[in-house]
């Protein structure tokens, strides 16, 4: 029904929140791109599965965590109707699109070995060809299992970081640099930011106070306002920890 996009720096609650959606929900499932859940998870009832693919020196296979995100994918639009979970956390998107890039270099690779050409190392920048395959790997199952949810009343709940917008300079001695800009926004392109229907951050002893906070970035008509004792719609309020629950219920995103 709904894509949740849940964004914030580490430590401001993101996978906590989106667990307890999981436990007061009727029925759900946990995506893991993490290690850091394994400890919050190990204990619990809630359908959690790991996809990470690890080589034998303990680095993140992009190759087989990619298939495995897919797999994952394709199985569940293909689920029975009695077996649609309500909720799925995916947690988290942050490094698809780089798990994504070394595969697109190696399907480049492979058709460049046959045709005896060098290999590559990194997609150029104007490769807008690499790029798209890049986008399909990742913006196109997100897609995918995001319009399937709204066929199957499913809410999706896709967790990311933050990430420093940067600008180039040119220093003194005349060499361009990057450096930050001390903004930070959601770390997610352009195409996934719009595939969310609702975008949340969620801060932690931040600009509205102390204490653990979420603030609705972006929301939709149909969804339930809620308002404050002024009568005026409330976008940032304060939530212990199933506050997000209640208050998605409150909003209409989860039924």
């Amino acid at each position: 029904m709904t894509f949740v996009l849940l964004y914030g720096n580490d430590g401001t609650g993101k996978s906590v929140l989106a667990k307890q959606v999981l436990e007061l929900s009727d029925s759900g499932e946990h995506w893991s791109l993490a290690t850091k859940n394994r400890k919050l998870y190990e204990k619990s009832s809630i359908n959690s599965s790991e996809l990470l693919a690890f080589n034998a020196d303990d680095t993140v296979n992009p190759y087989k965590t990619m298939d495995a995100f897919h797999d994952r994918v394709a199985a569940t639009v293909k689920l029975q109707p009695d077996k649609v979970p309500k909720v799925i956390v995916v947690d988290e998107i942050t490094l698809l699109r780089s798990w994504a890039q070394p595969v697109v270099i190696e399907e480049i690779n492979r058709v460049r070995r046959s045709q005896n050409k060098f290999l590559i190392t990194k997609i150029g920048e104007q490769n807008a060809a690499a790029w798209a395959r890049v986008n399909q790997l990742v913006y196109g199952e997100l897609e995918h299992i995001a319009n399937w949810a709204v066929i199957h009343n499913v809410v999706i709940i896709a967790i990311t970081q933050l990430t420093e917008l940067r600008t180039n300079i040119t220093d003194d001695e005349g060499q361009v640099k990057s450096v930050g800009t001390g903004t930070f926004v959601v770390d997610a392109k352009e195409n996934i930011r719009k595939l969310a229907d609702v975008r949340i951050l969620t801060e932690k002893d931040g600009r509205n106070g102390r204490g653990f906070w979420i603030t609705y970035e972006k929301t939709q008509d149909w969804m339930a306002e809620i308002l404050d004792g002024n009568n005026k719609p409330v976008y940032a309020l304060k939530v212990d920890k199933d506050g997000l629950y209640k208050d998605l219920m409150a909003r209409g995103v989860i039924e």
